[in-house]
């Protein structure tokens, strides 16, 4: 069965979630906190999303985004991967990091 389309935000704005698979820790130390902070801030800056604010706990993310030119798709897809790698090699982990695709709630 085809997934549902995501919900275009006529303000731009979105509530961003995404969750550790099977609820596993994506935050091991605050080394991983910073690794993602950067690549966050990195996938942002290309793909000119802005990041109004974030929240990282241990085992799930919160991001307030602004994407006026619809890129949030393209961006989290950047982030989730290049996080994955990066935590799969440090940790040793092998198979998915992230539950599925993130969730993304326009804001009106």
């Amino acid at each position: 069965m085809p997934r549902v389309a995501r919900q275009i935000a006529g303000s731009g704005f979105y509530h961003v979630t995404c969750r550790g698979n099977g609820r596993q820790l994506l935050f091991e130390d605050d080394e991983d906190r910073l690794h993602y902070l950067a690549l966050l801030e990195n996938k942002a800056r290309s793909h000119e999303v802005a990041v109004l604010a974030w929240c990282l706990m241990d085992n799930h993310v919160h991001l307030l985004l602004d994407d006026p030119k619809n890129e949030v798709s393209r961006m989290m897809h950047g982030l989730t991967t290049a996080y994955a790698q990066y935590f799969n090699s440090k940790s040793g982990h092998v198979g998915a990091v992230f539950q599925g695709r993130f969730t993304g709630v326009p804001i009106r």
